[in-house]
This record gives structure tokens, C-alpha cells and sequence, in this order.
């Protein structure tokens, strides 16, 4: 199946677009458990600890875009609330006249 279409039906269905919400933030879970998974292996067998650790970083990465509340290095932003007052006037700022320069320019005439 498509990911469009899993997008279409969870918009158009909310119960689905809820079960998919919290499948995704099971599977972060379960990604979670792997690394432990992979630390314990890491302290058994440390000449993996490189290959353990790209391992790790992925499952990691994978983790957080499942649940980033949960798991991301930095909590996602909620919205910033703005307000905008429409309406008001400015202060209008009144300009000097300046008187229209003679012909020959000289204004002191």
C-alpha cells in the first residue's frame, strides 16, 4: 500500500489516524528496547563497538522521528500563539510646510 493512501484514510478517518499515531509511538518504543538490546552486546563483545554504534545511531534516529516528544534531542516547539489587533490607527505625524521655492530658485525673495 502506498504511504499517500495510509495519509488519505487517516485524514478522512480519525480512529484510524489516532491507531496509526500510537503504532508509530509503540515502534519508537520497540526501537528503544533494541538499543538496550545492543548496548548489552556492545559490553559482551567490544570489539563491535563501532558497528554497534552506526547501529545505534540509526535505531536512534528512526526513534525519534516515530516519537519525537519521547525521543528527539530537542522536545518539538507547540505553536507559538500570535495576536493581531486590527483596527488601530497610527499617530499621524504632521509635516512643516515648506514654502515653494521662486523661480530662480533664491527662496529668500
Amino acid at each position: 500500500m502506498h504511504p499517500a493512501t495510509i495519509w488519505e484514510w487517516s485524514q478522512k478517518h480519525p480512529a484510524f489516524g489516532e491507531a496509526i499515531a500510537r503504532a508509530r509511538e509503540e515502534a519508537a518504543h520497540r526501537i528503544a528496547d533494541r538499543m538496550l538490546a545492543l548496548a548489552d552486546l556492545a559490553l559482551k563483545q567490544p570489539e563491535l563497538a563501532n558497528a554497534i554504534r552506526v547501529a545505534a545511531d540509526i535505531l536512534r534516529w528512526q526513534a525519534a522521528v516515530r516519537n519525537p516528544r519521547a525521543y528527539a534531542e530537542q522536545r518539538p516547539r507547540e505553536p507559538a500563539a500570535i495576536t493581531v489587533v486590527l483596527g488601530i490607527e497610527r499617530p499621524r505625524v504632521e509635516q512643516e510646510a515648506i514654502p515653494p521655492a521662486l523661480p530662480d530658485g533664491d527662496p529668500s525673495r
